[in-house]
């Protein structure tokens, strides 16, 4: 079956999140945590982007049944030992939690000794805000009122600069602020 050209836009535009996110672990140890390892839209499978890296664990609210190892639970929650993980990933993620410094805690309990957070989410700016608009009121729907956190660039970098050593911040595509940190 043949992709539609927004299928083909959305995708490309999560492989380069992707891309940038293996680029800032790329000399991280392998053992990798997705938290929300569900299929990022549609036209994808679910477990993407630990099909894109080829390995690591995925958790998620729901079951997902793919060939990496998974639990379902919640990202406040998480179902793992302290000091488990090298690498954190949560991308596109954080702005649909409302208990945010619960998520923080629960990511850097798990994480070892100098272990890394990467997340991505919107960072709020006017482009951003204009895109979503037009987005969660056509091809988007689906997305509607899922966002609960909309803090804007600083206000992330502030609040994560609480929990975690920021390392390094992309601004992908003037929308998604990606930032890379380690625990303290």
């Amino acid at each position: 079956m043949k992709k539609s050209t927004v299928d083909r836009v959305r995708e490309r535009f999560h492989y380069s999140r992707y891309n940038v996110i293996k680029r800032l672990i790329h000399s991280e140890k392998k053992n990798l945590l997705d938290i929300g390892c569900g299929k990022p839209c549609d036209s994808m499978r679910n477990g993407a982007f630990l099909r894109f890296m080829g390995y690591g664990t995925g958790i998620d609210i729901v079951e997902h049944d793919i060939e990496f190892p998974t639990k379902r639970c919640s990202v406040t929650e998480l179902d793992f030992e302290d000091n488990t993980f090298d690498v954190v990933v949560a991308s596109q993620v954080l702005e649909h939690v409302k208990e945010l410094n619960k998520a923080l805690a629960e990511i850097k309990r798990v994480l070892k000794k100098d272990g890394v957070l990467v997340m991505d989410t919107p960072n709020n700016s006017v482009f951003w805000n204009i895109f979503w608009f037009f987005w969660v009121n056509s091809s988007g729907k689906m997305w509607k009122h899922t966002h609960v956190i909309e803090l804007n660039k600083k206000q992330w970098l502030n609040l994560l600069s609480k929990h975690f050593r920021i390392e390094k911040v992309v601004d992908l595509h003037s929308i998604i602020l990606i930032v890379k940190m380690r625990k303290k």
